[in-house]
C-alpha cells in the first residue's frame, strides 16, 4: 500500500491501472494531466498510463471539455471564485486554452460573474451592519476587497461592489 490511506501501489500491478483510473473517475471528473499524475504517483508505468488515458478517452470516460465545465461550475457555485482564478487553475491543470475559454463562456460569462460578486456584496453589507463602529466596518470592507481580488474577480467590479456595500451600510445608519 502507498500513501497511508489504503491506496493500492500500482508498481508491479499494471493491470490495475485502468480499474484504478475508473475508480477515480467514478467519484468526479478529472483532467487528463491530473489523472495521469495521480496514477504515476501510485507507481503506474508512464506507457501504461498513456494507454489507459487513450482508452478512457475513446470510451468517453475522460473528456477535457466536460472536466473544465464541471470545474468551472464547482468553483463558481461552491468556492465563489472569479473567472480569472478559475482560468488560472485550469491552465495549471494542463487544460488547453481553447477548452478553458469555451467552458468559461458556456458556464460562467462575465455578466454571471458580476451577479455573483453583487450577491456577495449584498451579503457582506448585511453583515457589516452588525459591526460595532465605522472603523471595524472599514477593516472588514478592506478584507473583503482583498479576498475578492485574490479569488479572481475583476478589480473594477470588486471596487464597485465594495462601494455598493459601503453605501448600503451608510443608508441604514
Amino acid at each position: 500500500m502507498a500513501g497511508g490511506r489504503g491506496k493500492q501501489d500500482l508498481a508491479g500491478q499494471q493491470g490495475e491501472v485502468y480499474p484504478a483510473a475508473l475508480r477515480y473517475l467514478a467519484r468526479r471528473e478529472y483532467g487528463e494531466q491530473e489523472l495521469a499524475e495521480r496514477l504515476l504517483r501510485r507507481g503506474a508505468e508512464p506507457a501504461v498510463v498513456e494507454e489507459t488515458l487513450m482508452r478512457l478517452r475513446e470510451q468517453g470516460y475522460l473528456c477535457e471539455a466536460r472536466f473544465a465545465a464541471s470545474r468551472v461550475r464547482q468553483r463558481r457555485d461552491f468556492n465563489r471564485r472569479g473567472r480569472s482564478a478559475i482560468r488560472a487553475e485550469l491552465y495549471s491543470l494542463g487544460v488547453d486554452t481553447a477548452v478553458v475559454e469555451q467552458a468559461l463562456q458556456e458556464e460562467f460569462d462575465a455578466e454571471t460573474e458580476k451577479q455573483l460578486l453583487t450577491s456577495l456584496a449584498e451579503a457582506a453589507a448585511a453583515g457589516l451592519t452588525r459591526l460595532p463602529d465605522a472603523q471595524a466596518r472599514q477593516r472588514r470592507l478592506q478584507s473583503l476587497q482583498r479576498r475578492w481580488l485574490a479569488h479572481g474577480f475583476p478589480p473594477g467590479d470588486v471596487y464597485e461592489a465594495i462601494r455598493a456595500a459601503a453605501a448600503a451600510v451608510s443608508e441604514e445608519e
